[in-house]
């Protein structure tokens, strides 16, 4: 018995502690409380009805004795009050009339009844606003004599008993309500909630051991709804367990090529940085002995000649300038770029690059507009070679992509971070807003397509990759047919 009573506490605390099992719990005990109300309000009402009866057959008896007894002696003119005295002491009849066939008095004793119906035919009941008096009026067959009786009738101590009545009745529906509630709960629990409840541990299992879905698994013969849903769990957790291992199988395969993968980039880094001299070396001999012929005053050359040389200097410049940046490239992949982090004059990194640019830009009739806040000695904290190398990029850029005779202009600023930005910007075609995020893609020139411009695609790459590893950002702001710009900003010279 006790194990019971401590399983069946278990339960309800188990139920109580659950918010569905709650409400369900709430819903019960209300719709119970609201349907024995219904029944209690017709109860009282039929209680009260069955009490005023009953004291009206109480006052019916006394009275047909009261004149059974008076006209037996004679004495229902005379002497009737004294006999009504005698016989109702300690009875609910407090009063009456009695009148005849004719409809005329012959006796009363007691308190005066007010019935204003017709005495003859039907019986009438009436009771007082305060609940303590009742008055009837009985026609001769109730009496079974023949006199028609008014009477007043003590029903004060009705309201009491129907107090009475209600709070019993009430504390009954209360304690009918708790214990259907109670069982329902137990009912519940074993049937619905303990499922439920197993099942919401189980999910959150799953959730905190996604590698072991199947541990998880309900064991269940239910043919119901439940059922249904509980199968429906077991077969999410056997398909999550049987697709797992394939999955991890994958995420390992994907981990190996991955690896090899970066293993190849960091070895095919490090050859090509390993051969810089390699493919220097020979290109400038060839650029060297190249220059020798073209200014050799001993062997001067025919003007044919002299076209064929400039020819191979300039393919071979070009070809260097493109093995450079396929080196630097590699290098900055493999880590092997080095930085020579100092306070750096951004006015001087920039007369350098004009002086570079300057020859370009008139060749293809653009004007390079320098803005007055390069005169304002800003300095960032940066390599000071990169600096030129990246803003050579985008001078170069903004020359071999701008319209013919328009404008490059160079301006920078510092930003409310505190770093100093430079930007250049040009009056070219602009750039689709589809196409920005391959912008920074190594070999990816979006452009190339439409124009003859020389290149490998890579030099915003490198750009960004210089200005990120000195803590610095790069980025673009471009609209189709209205150019394009360019900035990047670096950090400044500690003050």
């Amino acid at each position: 018995m006790i194990f019971n009573l401590e399983h069946v506490w278990f339960t309800l605390r188990r139920a109580f502690t659950c918010r569905l099992c709650l409400r369900i719990a709430v819903a019960v005990f209300l719709a119970i409380l609201v349907a024995e109300a219904g029944v209690l309000f017709f109860s009282i009402k039929s209680y009260e009805k069955d009490r005023l009866a009953e004291v009206e057959r109480e006052a019916i008896v006394v009275m047909r004795t009261i004149l059974r007894s008076a006209n037996a002696a004679g004495t229902l003119d005379t002497g009737f009050s004294e006999t009504a005295r005698l016989l109702r002491d300690g009875s609910v009849l407090v009063g009456a009339q009695v009148f005849d066939k004719a409809g005329v008095r012959r006796a009363s004793f007691g308190e005066t009844p007010v019935i204003l119906e017709s005495l003859f035919g039907r019986a009438v009941r009436r009771r007082l606003s305060d609940g303590t008096r009742m008055d009837v009026a009985w026609p001769p067959f109730r009496i079974q004599m023949p006199y028609s009786v008014t009477a007043r009738i003590d029903t004060g101590e009705i309201s009491g008993q129907i107090n009475g009545f209600i709070w019993r009745i009430a504390g009954l529906v209360l304690l009918i309500s708790v214990f259907v509630t109670i069982v329902t709960m137990i009912v519940l629990d074993r049937m619905v909630l303990a499922p439920i409840i197993d099942l919401d541990h189980r999910l959150t299992g799953t959730g905190e051991d996604p590698n072991n879905p199947e541990k998880y698994i309900m064991d269940s013969t239910r043919s119901d709804e439940l059922g249904d849903v509980i199968r429906a769990f077991n077969g999410m957790l056997r398909w999550s367990g049987s697709n797992l291992a394939t999955i991890k199988k994958n995420e390992r395969d994907l981990l190996i090529a991955k690896n090899q993968a970066e293993q190849d980039n960091l070895a095919k880094s490090a050859f090509l940085s390993s051969m810089s001299h390699e493919l220097r070396t020979p290109m400038n001999a060839v650029l060297g002995f190249g220059q020798l012929l073209q200014f050799n005053p001993k062997e001067p050359l025919s003007a044919a000649q002299s076209q064929y040389v400039d020819n191979i200097l300039e393919g071979g410049q070009h070809l260097l300038d493109l093995i450079n940046e396929i080196l630097d490239l590699a290098k900055i992949e493999a880590g092997m770029i080095d930085l020579t982090l100092e306070n750096v004059n951004v006015e001087a990194v920039l007369v350098e690059c004009l002086s570079l640019m300057t020859p370009l830009a008139r060749k293809r009739g653009i004007q390079i507009t320098v803005g007055d806040s390069f005169k304002s000695n800003h300095s960032v904290y940066a390599d000071e070679i990169r600096i030129k190398q990246c803003l050579l990029n985008l001078m170069s850029n903004g020359i071999k992509y701008n319209k013919e005779n328009g404008t490059l202009t160079l301006d920078c600023k510092i930003t409310p971070e505190g770093m100093l930005r430079v930007v250049v910007t040009d009056t070219g075609v602009g750039i689709a807003e589809d196409i920005l995020d391959d912008l920074f893609v190594p070999f990816n020139r979006l452009q190339a397509d439409v124009r003859d411009v020389e290149g490998t695609g890579i030099g915003l790459t490198i750009t960004r990759q210089l200005i990120e590893s000195m803590g610095g950002m790069i980025g673009v702001e471009t609209r189709l047919g209205d150019g394009t710009t360019f900035w990047f900003d670096l950090p400044m010279q500690e003050r």
